[in-house]
C-alpha cells in the first residue's frame, strides 16, 4: 500500500491530475461501481466531459 500512496502523491504534483478523497462515513459513492474518465479538449470554447463505466453500460 506504501506503493499506492506514493504513487498517488507523485501524480498528485501533476498540473492535470486532482485528487479527491471521499470520507469513509459517506458510504458508498456513486462512481465506486466502476471507472470514469475527464475528457477535455485544446479548444477552450469546448467544455470537458466525463465518461463514466457502470455494471450495465456506459454513459
Amino acid at each position: 500500500m506504501t506503493e499506492q500512496l506514493d504513487h498517488l502523491v507523485a501524480s498528485a504534483e501533476r498540473n492535470n491530475v486532482t485528487i479527491q478523497v471521499v470520507p469513509f462515513s459517506l458510504g458508498s459513492y456513486g462512481t465506486m461501481s466502476g471507472g470514469f474518465t475527464v475528457i477535455d479538449y485544446s479548444d477552450p470554447g469546448d467544455l470537458p466531459a466525463v465518461y463514466l463505466e457502470y455494471p450495465a453500460g456506459g454513459a
